[in-house]
């Protein structure tokens, strides 16, 4: 029964440390591109609009701080402290958008009704999290330009669909951060598919339903 317990114990331990070190390799990843980004717009435009270069620069400063503090919130939960879940999903999702913005050389569009926000604090950080990971991995990947965010609820589930107008491929190969969706969604007994073509960007579908019974540990939001 010692042994038992003792190795219940472990396996808790390292599910819940590859779950942070998810958290971690999606939010430092979208952090790198969003700097990547504001660096660049910087760089292209410090001769012709040395303001606007100014600009983004300082606008990279403030965001690599917002990235000090989450990576520190992360380091938080690893010590198991206490830390606040409560979220406001879209007031985070426009924050995430926020962050992308540099010359409106990119497109978001977010369709969020507002019912969602009454869902449980699991699913609202499982919903932004793979939304995040969903528009990295198009920017990162398909060079995305556009992309249409639509989080719909009905009396059953949660619907939703990232979709974007990156390269597309004719082959998915999962990476971590699709395959870290594909688990968060799985623990809400949720589904997720993911469907691209050459040339035609790539779609993100899940569906949560609004009554889950959890299969592990906890989601967290980074």
């Amino acid at each position: 029964m010692i042994e038992a317990h003792a190795k219940l114990k472990e396996i808790t331990i390292v599910k819940e440390r590859t779950r942070i070190a998810q958290e971690m390799h999606d939010s430092i990843g979208h952090s790198l591109i969003a700097l990547r980004m504001h660096l660049e717009f910087a760089e292209n435009m410090i001769e012709a609009n040395p303001q606007k270069a100014g600009e983004a620069i300082v606008k990279a400063h403030d965001f690599s701080q917002k990235s000090i503090k989450e990576l520190r919130k992360a380091v938080a939960v690893l010590k198991d402290q206490s830390v606040n879940s409560q979220i406001d999903l879209e007031e985070l999702l426009n924050d995430m958008i926020e962050s992308l913005q540099t010359s409106g050389k990119l497109k978001f569009t977010l369709n969020f009704d507002k019912e969602v926000e009454s869902g449980n604090q699991d699913m609202k950080n499982c919903i932004y999290n793979s939304v995040r990971e969903a528009v990295t991995n198009g920017l990162k990947h398909g060079k995305a330009q556009q992309f249409l965010i639509n989080i719909t609820k009905s009396s059953e589930k949660i619907r939703v669909i990232v979709e974007d107008d990156g390269e597309g491929c004719s082959q998915i190969k999962k990476s971590h951060g699709l395959q870290g969706i594909e688990e968060r969604i799985g623990l809400l007994n949720g589904k997720v598919s993911f469907s691209s073509e050459k040339g035609r960007g790539f779609k993100l579908l899940a569906e949560i339903p609004v009554m889950y019974k959890t299969n592990a540990i906890k989601t967290g939001v980074m």
